[in-house]
């Protein structure tokens, strides 16, 4: 996902994040996998309030087994 300069701090990169979201559960899928770089301290920064879990430096996580569908 890529959101442009002008677009940032609107919101839209959460409405993305949080769509994808909604359609791995609509899919019934048992998670969702990014990867960022080590300096998108923003990006990082929105993933883990979205719940993701960063498992190393450049990978985040969000499992979706304990979302009630």
């Amino acid at each position: 996902m890529f959101v442009t300069e002008a677009s940032r701090r609107t919101g839209v990169a959460r409405l993305l994040m949080n769509r994808a979201r909604q359609f791995a559960i609509d899919t019934h899928a048992k998670g969702l996998f990014l990867e960022t770089a080590h300096d998108n301290i923003k990006g990082q920064a929105l993933y883990e309030s979205l719940g993701y879990k960063k498992n190393s430096e450049f990978y985040y996580f969000l499992d979706l087994q304990d979302v009630t569908r």
